[in-house]
């Protein structure tokens, strides 16, 4: 199962087309199986 979680400052919309959005990026964390 993968989930996804967005975090946004307060007043920003999740897109990419949102100004202050446009230079954004990705974070990504991975777990072991065995420690989730």
């Amino acid at each position: 199962i993968k989930y996804s979680y967005h975090l946004m400052r307060d007043g920003r919309l999740p897109l990419w087309e949102e100004p202050a959005n446009q230079r954004g990026g990705t974070w990504r964390f991975k777990c072991r199986k065995q420690d989730t």
